[in-house]
């Protein structure tokens, strides 16, 4: 949490809430077959016209099956991004990274 808070200290980072009437519907279809989260995070971008950070491959498709599709970007591409525009050093990438808990050894920052 205390990263969180940082970030978004920084205003790097935002945490938003689904608006029932406007995310909802699309919120429930795709609970039925994702996360909360997932689920969540890709209603909101969908209806804000955002993009939205996933890591799950199933949610990744549900994303690219709506119309219009919702853009998505994997953790480790945001961290270099942060990284490469010196908003958060190579350090706290890495701490953040560790933080996600992915261990899938296919994918790493630097």
């Amino acid at each position: 949490l205390r990263i969180f808070d940082d970030l978004s200290a920084r205003r790097i980072l935002d945490c938003t809430e689904i608006e029932p009437h406007r995310e909802g519907p699309l919120f429930a279809r795709l609970s039925r077959t994702l996360g909360q989260g997932e689920s969540a995070a890709i209603a909101i971008a969908h209806q804000r016209n955002l993009g939205v950070a996933l890591d799950d491959h199933a949610a990744r498709r549900a994303c690219e099956r709506l119309n219009p599709p919702v853009t998505w970007i994997a953790t480790e591409e945001i961290l270099l991004c942060a990284t490469t525009e010196v908003r958060l050093s190579l350090e706290e990438c890495r701490r953040i990274w560790i933080a996600t808990g992915i261990a899938d050894p296919n994918r790493q920052i630097l």
